[in-house]
């Protein structure tokens, strides 16, 4: 995304106030009008990269940043080397990576155990890269990359070089703290294209590295990603990539400490794009605070309008310096000078220059004259001062007074050579500067780069004059004493090959109170050549114009790329050098050549008979000794082994393989006998022709499915036709995917019958609910209506060239006239059309497409939003498009328009002003979502959401979290209330999420629990919808209804019968029919039966003060002097809310700033009004034998609070079909989309066995990714 009217992109955007150019500092924030103290101006919400450094990873949770005070936290992913506080983080954490970036962590930590090392001090006089070095040494990157992505990926097909790359990238030392932040800033790019522009808009530090060491570091860290890489990542990972996050992070990133202060324990440091914007002073007028994963930035004071927001770096510790103090610190700390007034507090607008891991960016004044003092050599300016090498822009200034001031570190030279690079005989070098004590470069003497031919470099106090060539560092050099040396200082100093070598450091003086020379400063020195020098090796002379070459240079000319990768191994390759030999990195000081290339590597001693004798025997007893103490220590680490983790009960019961079996086991539904039936009887299952998939089947190709197996149109609709329809609703238009009305929707295929000993679900139940129990869906014919098995060409999506297709021509035969290309299908149009033609069965005001009005009499369908929640960079696959395609094609177009489907996706950059420019808006969602569904997606945002639902949000009881209310972790439900605002027209709206996904039709399954749920008595209801329907345990719903209708009366806890009653310093009226019109033991289930739900969920509700549930006590809003309000939560999000009880969250929300989790805040609003709520018992399956006893006190009726499964008891549910964190449900569905899963199943187990997966409507989450082994 661009910027608009010169905003940069990532900027943050406010009422408040305005990001502008200042004339001395670089971009700042300007308040827009007076804000008063303690305002909350800006809230940035994560770092879009950053690192935990290696050693508090255990310490610091990797997703809300919560610091455990030194002790380590309990929920560890050793893979990837991170720690969390709760199983929420945790799983928050992986869905924002997503399964590449889970496994490119995976990757990179695989590397650190094998071969990690800490980062090494940096030389104090180790030369600072120039532009040149770093451009030189990237590019030898791009080639190194380049091979070691051919022997990754064998195109072109890898040569010995690219192998040999490869194998060295894997071997060579890592240095973690680098790799983590390159990686992140990877993962970055790849998944959120909103979020990289804001990085890029940063002010950048053209050379952020402090030394060629720190530059190889980063230069060695990106082949080690080319090499261990994901491939869908490798697109991302390159040089550019790296040095772009590097310029960045080096000037705007904030460091990650405890909470307390800015002084506290240092944990690692992140890039918050939108935070970099506010500049330092010594008199700061905003304050900033750490927030979880966020930072919120404060008014400290009463601000006036066109003020620029200031935060200081000093921790308040500005108050307690002077003037001269502070200037020390600041400089000493962040490498920029201060520029008050005479020891006042003044605000600091003035230059600055931050090259250090500052937290803001500062811009270098254009004007000489406003720049004050230059602190350093990096400026990040036009101008540049270069120790290693000027550039074309620089014209070094001449030595008169109004050019003092403005030299750093750059005239100071140490070490133990002179090195005149190219001066002429009877020449000087001229500079007028005050000397600082940072060392460049121990070799060589460098003259900051001049343009011109050097004349001379002089100092009152110093004359360095060179000999005939001598090998240096020999010198004549003469102490010139006209300014007045000290007593007994000697007037000259001569070096001669024989006499002792001193430091350059020690003639020039680093700091006038230590020069052995004088004790008064040292304002210039003078350098004399006698004949002409030269410069490096002969032959090489020092050019007369343009950019001087750095000392680094040099080297990285005519560089080996492949000596990028130090190498610490026993093997020995061509041309790549042992890290710590001496013909190690060219990123090190030196490189030596070998006399021949490749010459050394076999070279044998010269040996006498004896003395081969005795290496051999030596060598023979070594060996036995590495040997012996090998084994020994391989003997100590298997017994110091930790014991293997105690496995949960559950993890005992026998693991159920009947969902495998496949097409050529189809039975009738009558025949039918379930796999736990035969399991508990001991019974050897009536199928034993075709085995289950997972038993090994024998190696041969069974028969097709019998002709009576041939896959139907399945239709869940009413007889839209019929007399017996028309008589109560007005009549159907057919809807059409095309705008020519010329393309038919659709229909998919089922199977009748279901595989034999197919695995019946342990919750839930289809006859219940009235869903279709007797057929099945396999994946041809419910996937090749909408793309599946036929190529791109013809507007399909491929995926079926490696899947077994016994029987999938019958699917083709029906569908070779209605074979649907994809590629130019607008959605939005398609759903707008289908409504417009049947307006008159929504609408009574409707009349029909001649302009008649209806026939009286008749009923009104109610219409449903379907709302799928998606962001900004999510990845859509083409499994997903295929999901998207029968939703929409099976909910809306199909049924004349009940359904509308939308996409709300969340803007994670909050500082792209979508309410603000339609053009802003299209182009964001243009480039997040695929076109065909740009109709019916919805753009919001956090930033939007804080307008809607305004600051402040007091009284939170605890946030776990640690994220601020208005984050989409938090605050989910802001968004479907505020959408539910915008669309009035529809009476339900379902909340659904990206990662679900459902075998059956999507019709058949929303339909039937809607009519479900209004058959539902309100008695009760709250009570059965607490538990988990088991019918081998319970038996039918009226069985179930009676035993908890018997525990209710046992109980002394009273049924929930209308609004409960609550301590409250202020409520919304309950809306109308919520009251009971009896008492309860006078109902006899009655009240409610005909009345739609406001609320269905896929798990039971449950109080939060009876388990340990994490989040229970986010609560915000309600007075904390009363107790907490009473409350009810339902895990996952996923569910159908009325328009009423939107209206009352809204309601909640923005008038009494009342709001909960997002899990608790539904269940809970519509507890408090009294409102027809349920849960809906959709089947679950295992993937073991649980024994039913035993799972129904385990989730029925935990023993203690904290065993509750919505509590610590969470582990139970990860072999079920359907919870948050479960494993099963997707190793199921990928398993039905005909993949491999741990080394099972896949193209060869189902065309030796049973044949393709046919499974009944299951409901699945989560599913993260649906690319198999």
């Amino acid at each position: 995304m661009g910027s608009i009217a010169g905003l940069p992109h990532g900027a943050p955007v406010s009422p408040l106030f305005a990001v502008e150019d200042t004339p001395s500092a670089g971009r700042g924030v300007f308040a827009l009008q007076d804000i008063p103290k303690g305002t909350q101006l800006w809230v940035a919400d994560a770092p879009s990269a950053g690192v935990i450094l290696r050693e508090y990873r255990k310490e610091l949770c990797a997703q809300c940043l919560t610091y455990n005070r030194g002790r380590e936290w309990k929920i560890r992913d050793n893979a990837v080397g991170f720690a969390f506080c709760s199983l929420a983080c945790q799983q928050l954490w992986m869905d924002a990576l997503g399964e590449d970036g889970i496994q490119a962590w995976k990757a990179v930590e695989k590397l650190n155990k094998g071969c990690s090392r800490e980062r090494e001090m940096v030389d104090a006089i180790s030369p600072i890269p120039s532009e040149n070095d770093i451009r030189v040494a990237w590019s030898a990157a791009a080639k190194v990359s380049a091979l070691i992505l051919a022997a990754r990926t064998n195109n072109p097909p890898p040569n010995k070089p690219a192998r040999r790359a490869l194998a060295s990238a894997l071997q060579s030392p890592v240095v973690p703290d680098v790799i983590s932040m390159l990686l992140s800033g990877i993962l970055v790019r790849s998944r959120d294209r909103d979020m990289w522009p804001s990085i890029l808009a940063l002010w950048p530090n053209q050379k952020p590295y402090k030394s060629a060491d720190d530059l190889g570091e980063h230069v060695r860290s990106l082949l080690h990603l080319v090499a261990v890489l994901p491939p869908s990542l490798l697109p991302y990972a390159t040089p550019e990539t790296c040095y772009n996050l590097a310029t960045r992070d080096s000037m705007n990133s904030f460091g990650i400490r405890s909470l307390d202060d800015d002084g506290a324990e240092f944990f690692g440091y992140g890039v918050w794009t939108s935070a970099s914007y506010f500049n330092h002073s010594c008199s700061p007028n905003v304050e900033k605070k750490r927030d979880g994963r966020a930072w919120r930035f404060t008014a400290g004071r009463d601000v006036r309008k066109g003020e620029e927001l200031c935060i200081t770096y000093l921790s308040g510790e500005e108050r307690a310096l002077d003037t001269d103090s502070r200037r020390k610190l600041l400089r000493n700390s962040w490498g920029f000078e201060c520029v008050c007034d005479n020891g006042s507090n003044e605000d600091i607008s003035g230059a600055k220059i931050s090259p250090l891991n500052s937290e803001t960016k500062y811009h270098v004044p254009h004007d000489k004259s406003d720049r004050g003092v230059v602190g350093t050599d990096r400026s990040i300016d036009q101008t540049r001062i270069d120790p290693l090498g000027g550039h074309g822009q620089y014209q070094h200034p001449a030595p008169h007074a109004d050019s003092q001031g403005v030299v750093g570190r750059d005239a100071v030279f140490a070490g133990a050579k002179i090195e005149p690079l190219g001066g002429k005989q009877g020449t000087t070098i001229d500079r007028s500067a005050g000397l600082d004590d940072e060392a460049v470069d121990g070799s060589r003497i460098n003259p900051l780069g001049e343009h011109r031919t050097p004349e001379s470099f002089h100092a009152p106090h110093l004359s360095v004059t060179l000999l005939d060539h001598l090998p240096p560092p020999t010198a004549d050099c003469h102490y010139d004493d006209t300014a007045q040396p000290s007593p007994g200082a000697p007037s000259s100093v001569s070096l001669h090959p024989s006499s002792k070598r001193l430091p350059i450091a020690d003639l020039v003086a680093r700091k006038a109170h230590r020069s052995p020379l004088s004790p008064s400063r040292v304002s210039a020195f003078k350098i004399r050549f006698r004949k002409n020098s030269v410069r490096g090796e002969a032959g090489e002379p020092h050019a007369q114009s343009g950019a001087m070459k750095s000392p680094l240079s040099s080297r990285f000319q005519n560089m080996n790329p492949m000596k990028l990768l130090p190498l610490k191994t026993s093997f020995s390759y061509e041309q790549l050098p042992g890290y710590e030999s001496s013909n190690g990195t060219p990123l090190k000081k030196y490189r030596w050549r070998s006399p021949s290339p490749g010459g050394d590597r076999f070279t044998l001693p010269k040996l006498s008979f004896s003395r081969a004798i005795l290496f051999a025997i030596t060598a023979v007893f070594c060996i036995g000794l590495l040997a012996t103490g090998g084994y020994r220590r391989h003997q100590r680490m298997i017994h110091q082994q930790p014991p293997p983790r105690e496995l949960f009960p559950w993890e005992h019961f026998p693991r159920l393989n009947g969902y495998y079996n496949g097409l050529r086991t189809l039975v009738s539904y009558k025949d039918y006998v379930p796999e736990q039936t035969y399991v508990e009887a001991d019974a050897e299952a009536p199928l034993d022709t075709f085995p289950s998939t997972t038993q090994k089947a024998k190696a041969h190709k069974g028969p097709e499915p019998s002709p009576s197996a041939r896959p139907f149109p399945f239709n869940p609709y009413p007889a839209f036709s019929s007399a017996e329809y028309l008589r109560e609703y007005h009549p159907v238009e057919e809807c059409y995917l095309d705008e020519g009305l010329k393309t038919p929707t659709p229909d998919i295929y089922a199977y009748p019958g279901i595989p034999q000993n197919t695995t019946k679900p342990f919750f839930g139940s289809y006859e219940q609910l009235g869903i279709s129990q007797d057929m099945c869906y396999e994946r041809f014919g419910r996937m090749s209506p909408y793309g599946y098995g036929y190529p791109h060409e013809e507007g399909g999506v491929g995926l079926a060239d490696n899947s077994e297709n016994v029987g999938a021509e019958r699917v083709w035969e029906m569908l070779n006239q209605k074979k649907v290309d994809w590629r130019n299908i607008d959605w939005g149009r398609a759903q707008s059309a289908c409504y417009e033609k049947n307006k008159i069965r929504f609408e009574k005001d409707a009349t029909t497409k001649d302009g008649q009005k209806p026939a009286p009499g008749k009923k009104l369908r109610q219409r449903t939003a379907y709302v799928l929640r998606t962001w900004t960079g999510y990845q859509y696959s083409e499994w997903q498009l295929l999901s998207l395609r029968a939703m929409i094609n099976e909910l809306s177009l199909k049924s004349g328009g009940e359904y509308d489907v939308h996409l709300l996706v969340h803007v994670k950059d909050d500082s792209i002003p979508i309410w603000a420019s339609d053009a802003i808006y299209q182009r964001t969602l243009e480039e997040n979502v695929p076109k065909e569904f740009w109709g019916i997606a919805t753009l919001w945002s956090e930033q939007q959401m804080r307008t809607y639902y305004p600051e402040p949000f007091t009284d939170n009881l605890e946030n776990d979290s640690g994220l601020p209310v208005h984050s989409v972790y938090r605050g989910a439900h802001f968004a479907l209330q505020w959408f539910s605002q915008q669309h009035p027209e529809y009476e339900y709206f379902w909340n659904w999420e990206m990662d679900l996904r459902y075998t059956g039709h999507y019709y058949e399954f929303h339909e039937k629990l809607g009519q479900w749920a209004k058959r539902q008595p309100r008695k009760g209801a709250w009570e059965r919808s607490s538990k988990f329907y088991m019918p081998d345990v319970h038996g039918t719903w009226d069985n179930f209804t009676e035993m908890v209708e018997a525990e209710i009366a046992a109980s002394d806890v009273p049924p929930v019968w209308g609004p409960p009653s609550y301590e409250a310093k202020e409520r919304i009226p309950s809306p109308p029919g919520t009251t009971p019109p009896t008492s309860y033991e006078q109902d006899n289930y009655k009240w409610g039966v005909g009345e739609d739900a406001d609320l269905i969920t896929f798990n039971p509700f449950f109080d939060p003060e009876q388990t340990n549930w994490v989040f229970r006590h986010d609560i915000t809003g309600y007075d904390l002097s009363l107790p907490p309000p009473p409350r009810r939560v339902a895990i996952i999000t996923v569910a159908r809310l009325s328009k009423r009880l939107l209206n009352l969250m809204h309601e909640e929300t923005f008038r009494l700033r009342h709001t909960m989790f997002p899990e608790m805040w539904p269940p809970t609003v519509a507890y408090h009004h009294g409102l027809k709520s349920l849960y809906a018992p959709h089947p679950v399956f295992f993937d073991r034998n649980w024994d039913l006893d035993y799972m129904n006190q385990i989730f029925n009726y935990p023993k203690k609070d904290i065993d509750s499964p919505f509590g610590w008891g969470e582990h139970n549910l990860l072999g079920s079909s359907f919870y948050y964190n479960s494993g099963f449900s997707g190793a199921l569905w990928r398993r039905w989309l005909g993949a491999s899963e741990n080394e099972e199943g896949g193209r060869n187990e189902e065309e030796n066995g049973s044949g393709r997966m046919c499974l009944r409507g299951i409901l699945f989450h989560p599913i993260k990714f649906e690319r198999g082994e």
